[in-house]
């Protein structure tokens, strides 16, 4: 069932990634998303492995861009799956990235919730990253070339 879980999540990574580049210069940036879980010292590619709660996946997303220029304001979105968290700092890349908690609608590089403190009042707080549903990597240009950025989820 997990295995199952993994690959349908990459598809719906996949699509949700390839939807973001409707408006890139004649859609000629192509994506590669790979997925792995390293286990006992052995890396191992998400889709070949049933993941188990507590192990990590380590997401990779490649944006091959080949136009002949850069491609301006280039965006990827992507769905952090409800059976996994993301592991916080665990993304890289030469983007901006931003956090949603409503399945896309809003976003922040810290989102922020209202918590009701000790002193009785509510108070802006920093989201906890098990309330993260998406991640968005925005690059103000993409590069001709290869650009790829990381992130790691932790299956519930």
């Amino acid at each position: 069932m997990k295995a199952r879980l993994l690959m349908a999540f990459v598809c719906l990574l996949t699509l949700t990634a390839t939807l973001a580049l409707a408006n890139t210069a004649q859609n000629k940036v192509n994506l590669l998303l790979k997925g792995w879980v390293t286990r006992g010292g052995e890396t191992l590619a998400s889709d070949r492995v049933e993941g188990k709660p507590g192990e990590t996946i380590t997401w990779s997303l490649t944006a091959v861009n080949d136009t002949d220029s850069a491609v301006k304001n280039f965006v990827a979105t992507l769905p952090v799956d409800k059976k996994t968290e993301y592991v916080a700092g665990s993304a890289s890349a030469q983007a901006s990235l931003e956090f949603s908690l409503d399945g896309g609608m809003t976003w922040a590089a810290r989102p922020m919730i209202r918590q009701r403190g000790p002193d009785g009042q509510d108070h802006l707080v920093e989201a906890p990253v098990s309330l993260y549903t998406n991640l968005r990597f925005t690059y103000s240009t993409l590069p001709t070339g290869q650009t790829t950025a990381n992130y790691q989820v932790r299956i519930k």
